[in-house]
């Protein structure tokens, strides 16, 4: 993933950049800007480009697909696999009780658990340099 951005603050090693999300991030929302607006992300300033300079930020495809992964199919493959396991359960356990009431439930809480990670995971990966983005390249204007 390619974007360009410009230096607004720096942090020692890293920099605040503001960006204009692209139309080609679809409805991905990482960024939590709509189509057109500026973003304001933290970036790993590796090529120490000085304030207000327009840089070229870069993260890697396989660290935003996996986080990607982590936020949309986690969840989902919760709720299916809470829906499917606990349905096949009670339906053998329990043949003349109708399992669908209890798969909701414990799909719903297997989704809510997952969101509940997915919070406490965020809060560590925010702080990982492994999921921000980098300046490689500073731009002439």
């Amino acid at each position: 993933m390619h974007r360009i951005g410009r230096i607004i603050e720096l942090k020692g090693p890293h920099a605040i950049v503001t960006f204009t999300r692209h139309e080609a991030c679809g409805d991905c929302q990482v960024c939590n800007v709509d189509e057109g607006q500026e973003g304001i992300a933290e970036v790993i300033n590796a090529i120490n480009a000085p304030l207000g300079a327009l840089v070229e930020l870069e993260m890697q495809d396989k660290d935003v697909l996996k986080a990607a992964y982590i936020v949309y199919l986690q969840p989902l493959l919760a709720l299916l696999l809470g829906l499917g396991i606990t349905y096949a359960g009670v339906h053998f356990l329990w043949p003349s009780i109708n399992p669908e009431p209890f798969a909701i439930l414990v799909g719903a809480l297997c989704m809510a658990g997952t969101y509940y990670g997915l919070r406490r995971w965020e809060k560590r990966a925010t702080q990982a340099e492994r999921y921000m983005a980098r300046a490689i390249k500073q731009i002439e204007e």
